[in-house]
């Protein structure tokens, strides 16, 4: 496994400014790349360890959900996507949309309070980047989503008509990722010290997973109710995967540039908390 270098952790001994120790944080998580692959790698092969159909989980568990949430969303309670293809898979597709992008969160954000807990051996190396962590949930997760992302775009070819915008879905997806591992790095430093954050986040994220549009349209919302939807973080993320494969619509330069703004100061902020509370890690465990 490849192993950080120290001479990374003498700027501790100074006291540099806030941009300094940005770009010192981000040098270090830069630097310890070759680590996180390892440790990503590491993590998906662990949860299909002893598994009969391995891989074939990330397959089979997404389209269980997706046959079970259409039968209900769609068969039980005809919701219906505007403009949306006559196809029968249009709607499953819609949905699967939206489910791709809470699985991301699911498989990050919900882990991420036990990550350090979890890996309590790495706080006591003096030299270890513990910003690596959060990531490797990061990385595990981004394997499993990119499977489910290959699968919608594999079927949408059949559905709807492909196009040159779905090129664009990795500057929404870049940017909305980003944005996750600022999270991450902020809930697997409070989860240190606040065990129920562990409690409180799956639940959290079962709420947002139905307050965002995932399972029907902002359109079958109430008008009052739409401006609060339309708020919510997830929103347009999900809404411009949408529009991106089911449209072909490519989003705007402006959307991208406030989307990608964001998501730099959460993860600036989320890496800037992990570091403030870090130094008391190993007291705590």
């Amino acid at each position: 496994m490849h192993l950080p270098d120290p001479t990374l952790y003498a700027l501790k001994a100074q006291k540099p400014g806030l941009l300094a120790r940005q770009s010192a944080h981000w040098a270090e998580l830069w630097h310890n790349r070759r680590l996180l692959i390892d440790l990503s790698a590491r993590e998906v092969r662990s949860r299909y360890r002893a598994s009969a159909l391995g891989v074939g989980w990330t397959i089979a568990n997404p389209l269980l959900m997706l046959a079970v949430f259409s039968f209900v969303f769609g068969a039980v309670f005809g919701l219906r996507w505007p403009q949306a293809s006559a196809h029968p898979l249009a709607f499953a597709l819609n949905l699967l949309c939206g489910m791709a992008v809470f699985a991301l969160l699911f498989e990050t954000v919900a882990r991420a309070a036990e990550v350090i807990s979890g890996n309590a051996n790495y706080v006591k190396r003096v030299i270890f980047p513990l910003g690596v962590l959060p990531l490797t949930q990061i990385g595990s997760a981004l394997f499993h989503v990119g499977i489910q992302v290959a699968l919608l775009l594999a079927a949408a070819t059949f559905v709807f008509r492909p196009s040159t915008a779905w090129l664009s879905l990795p500057l929404v997806w870049g940017a909305y990722v980003l944005g996750v591992a600022g999270v991450c790095w902020a809930v697997a430093a409070i989860g240190v010290y606040l065990r129920d954050v562990a409690q409180v986040i799956p639940v959290m994220l079962t709420a947002l997973q139905f307050l965002s549009p995932v399972f029907y349209p902002i359109s079958a919302l109430p008008a009052s109710f739409r401006p609060w939807v339309q708020a919510l973080p997830t929103t347009w993320v999900i809404e411009q995967t949408r529009a991106i494969v089911t449209l072909g619509a490519w989003p705007t330069a402006g959307e991208l540039a406030l989307a990608w703004g964001i998501a730099a100061v959460l993860a600036a902020l989320g890496l800037a908390l992990f570091h403030k509370l870090r130094a008391g890690f190993a007291d705590v465990l």
